[in-house]
């Protein structure tokens, strides 16, 4: 495993980041929030270490959504409700926040907006996980 991201949700919004990147190619590509997991640690772990340092933000309960592949690698996407207000980033990994809807998602996805590109897919599954009678 790569990387732990998390879907933030709140209300009917999903919150993305733009992050830093050494390749920057001049478009915004949203992403979730996360990272690299460190050789001593839990993905679980990971993502929340990488969630204080991005965000300054603590996250409650932790759903596994899945495994997903990114450039060879799996990458481990976790989702939580977050009812803090985040207003601030480290600066010096993220160059933007917001949330954004479904549907914004969805046309990010459709333009090749989404930084790895299973973020939209993602998304669908945590619904699905989350929905009634699933």
């Amino acid at each position: 495993m790569k990387t732990a991201r998390c879907i933030l949700t709140r209300e009917d919004q999903y919150f993305m980041v733009v992050h830093h990147s050494r390749l920057f190619s001049g478009k915004r590509r949203w992403g979730l929030p996360g990272g690299r997991i460190e050789a001593d640690e839990s993905c679980r772990q990971a993502l929340v270490r990488e969630l204080q340092e991005e965000l300054f933000i603590d996250v409650g309960d932790l759903l596994e959504v899945g495994d997903y592949q990114y450039k060879g690698h799996d990458h481990r996407i976790f989702a939580a409700d977050c009812e803090t207000s985040i207003s601030r980033f480290n600066r010096s990994e993220i160059r933007s926040i917001g949330w954004h809807s479904a549907a914004d998602l969805q046309h990010y996805d459709e333009k090749g907006l989404l930084h790895a590109g299973f973020e939209w897919r993602a998304i669908q599954d945590y619904q699905a996980l989350t929905s009634p009678g699933f």
